[in-house]
């Protein structure tokens, strides 16, 4: 992951691929030469959140919401 832009806190998401907007944003914020295959956005809250990473993995957990999947590193 190269640069991250989230909230503290996500309610539903949906992730999809970045508009024109999304683009010039994290270009201005991070870098001019970020190509949108490597933009991914998160939709939350009726907000666009980006996301800049070579490769983006998505994976379902059940954990309790106190639990950290961090823990398993």
């Amino acid at each position: 992951m190269d640069y991250l832009e989230l909230p503290t806190k996500l309610g539903e998401i949906e992730i999809t691929s970045p508009m024109g907007e999304d683009l010039r944003r994290v270009q201005a914020a991070f870098r001019e030469g970020v190509t949108e295959r490597d933009v991914h956005v998160i939709i939350s809250g009726g907000r666009r959140f980006v996301v800049v990473a070579a490769e983006m993995t998505v994976i379902t957990n059940d954990l309790d919401i106190f639990e950290s999947s961090l823990e398993s590193f």
